[in-house]
């Protein structure tokens, strides 16, 4: 009999994470308060399950969908399980208490992990039995892109983290684990400073929006989707990273102190730039582009992988 792991929260990521879990072979028990959303959830994995299967990332759909179950009450959800992964709406008080009646129960051995992308875990992970909670943050979608940040709180003990990371890992998952909390984590705080400077440089009037997402598709995007910032400075200078910041540091370094990253962002700055969206990508058409990406995430998830295999 498989391990089980339960999903509490079905959205957008909670569905997702369902993919993960059962294509690493566990039984998965799906879960959320609200009214109807399994279903949808469940609905929505079919054809995400349909995409993987015609890019023949899976063995088959049917075999998937087979191991996920959905749950009529937390209890039944918990009962048996190694792992739980929450993914509800992020706000502390429902965070908070949603934890609070996990721990109530979940096996004493279970590992309780909120895929919460911005909270502090302080903030809501004070429960009974805090050491085995944890945030395992993942990076949308989690069954496409496989980062996944591990961020314990204050209470969180070493063994709760090992487990998670060996689960998450065995998943096909890539965990990065903080030594602590702070703000935003690890890859939020990357992506913050890249999108505030995007807005800046749209709103002083130096370049359009797409432009910017073309410095970013058709230029930085392509080394960073397969190595990372620090690897393609150490790459970008003959004798490694200390040369090519003996070059480039003091430009770079400057280029820091210019960067206006913490500024506000006007409001209609912000609508127009949605409003340029928009005519590339009109609203009725938002979810079909939304699959678009994740063919071209699958996509681009083959070529690495048999890249990395040759």
């Amino acid at each position: 009999m498989a391990e089980k792991i339960a999903l509490v929260g079905t959205g957008v990521i909670g569905r997702s994470w369902g993919i993960v879990f059962a294509r690493a072979g566990y039984d998965v028990a799906y879960f959320d308060a609200a009214d109807g959303v399994v279903a949808h959830a469940l609905g929505e994995v079919d054809k995400s399950l349909a995409d993987l299967e015609r890019a023949e990332m899976i063995d088959g759909a049917a075999a998937l969908r087979a191991r996920m179950h959905p749950a009529s009450s937390l209890e039944e959800a918990l009962d048996g399980v190694i792992y739980v992964q929450e993914s509800v709406k992020e706000e502390v008080s429902i965070k908070h208490a949603v934890f609070s009646a996990m721990v109530a129960v979940a096996p004493d051995d279970a590992v309780l992990a909120s895929s919460c992308s911005a909270i502090p875990p302080s903030k809501f992970l004070e429960v009974p039995t805090p050491h085995r909670c944890l945030i395992a943050h993942p990076i949308n979608p989690p069954h496409l892109v496989p980062c996944v940040e591990l961020v314990p709180s204050p209470w969180t003990d070493d063994a709760a983290m090992d487990r998670a990371d060996e689960i998450l890992s065995g998943a096909g998952q890539s965990s990065i684990r903080l030594t602590r909390e702070v703000e935003g984590f690890v890859v939020n705080r990357l992506q913050a400073a890249v999108m505030t400077e995007a807005v800046s440089l749209f709103a002083r009037g130096i370049v359009s929006a797409e432009d910017i997402d073309k410095s970013m598709r058709d230029g930085l995007g392509l080394r960073w989707s397969f190595m990372g910032p620090l690897e393609t400075m150490d790459l970008n200078a003959d004798a490694g990273f200390a040369s090519y910041v003996e070059m480039y540091g003091k430009a770079i370094t400057d280029m820091g102190q210019d960067l206006r990253v913490a500024e506000p962002w006007d409001e209609d700055v912000i609508k127009r730039i949605d409003s340029e969206r928009r005519k590339l990508v009109p609203a009725e058409s938002h979810a079909e582009r939304r699959a678009w990406r994740d063919r071209r995430l699958i996509a681009l998830a083959r070529h690495k992988d048999s890249e990395d295999a040759g």
